[in-house]
């Protein structure tokens, strides 16, 4: 569950985890899931970062994204897309407001609505990684209640929600 960064990193900078990944991780490791957060914000080098992660072979990877981070995130994406069979997930403040945006990008297969601590527990429950990507569509998953939890993902007939945070 990566954070991007917003500006280069200060070597004297202290800052605390990002609190919405921090969610999101707690609820995956209740119910037995690895979880990574990575605050590629204050990294060096995030891509190199990612790397050392997608190592791994997760079969997800969730992105936080804020509008000043569309962008970056969008160029993270890539990278997974590039290096992984992982399902891409994006969720935030941006995110969840410009969904069809988010989507239309082909960078995300599912993006969270709202509180992500619910869709991010359906979207593992329910599999993906490598040959789980979906095709273009939109759809609120069955159970996904209004107002939070809920999310749009690229394949019409999904039941995934989504995960990410702040």
């Amino acid at each position: 569950l990566p954070a991007p960064r917003t500006g280069p990193p200060a070597a004297h900078a202290r800052r605390s985890p990002p609190i919405g990944l921090s969610c999101m991780r707690a609820v995956l490791l209740e119910r037995g899931v690895d979880v990574e957060v990575l605050d590629l914000s204050v990294s060096r080098d995030p891509e190199r970062d990612l790397d050392r992660a997608l190592g791994h072979k997760p079969s997800h990877v969730g992105f936080t994204c804020l509008t000043n981070t569309f962008p970056i995130t969008c160029d993270l994406a890539r990278h997974v897309r590039d290096g992984s069979d992982a399902t891409v997930v994006f969720g935030g403040p941006h995110a969840a407001f410009a969904a069809d945006e988010v989507l239309g990008t082909g960078l995300a297969d599912a993006v969270v609505l709202g509180e992500g601590e619910d869709a991010i527990v359906g979207l593992v429950a329910e599999g993906g990684g490598a040959g789980g990507r979906r095709g273009p569509g939109h759809t609120r998953p069955a159970g996904a209640r209004a107002g939070g939890g809920g999310a749009r993902s690229r394949d019409a007939g999904s039941a995934a929600g989504a995960g990410g945070g702040e």
